[in-house]
């Protein structure tokens, strides 16, 4: 691949990252804290608020490995 060709693809990671993390928040939202069943005790709301808290991180660790990616390759500034 041509590294012109690099820049939109970088483009187009970050913005499905963003797109990800938004439909990440809005699942959070929508599950908000149902009442729980069975065995399930607080702790296993509290569980699902970390869970929740998981994804956003590792999708911030994945947008920033790219973002070292872009710039070790010299496309940073093409971003």
């Amino acid at each position: 691949m041509m590294k012109s060709q690099l820049a939109p693809l970088f483009k187009e990671v970050f913005s499905e990252l963003r797109i990800l993390n938004r439909l990440i928040t809005e699942l959070e939202n929508a599950a908000g804290h149902p009442s729980l069943r069975g065995h399930q005790t607080v702790d296993d709301d509290e569980c699902i608020d970390l869970s929740f808290e998981s994804l956003h991180l590792a999708l911030g660790d994945i947008e920033q490995r790219v973002s070292l990616i872009a710039e070790a390759i010299g496309e940073s500034r093409k971003l």
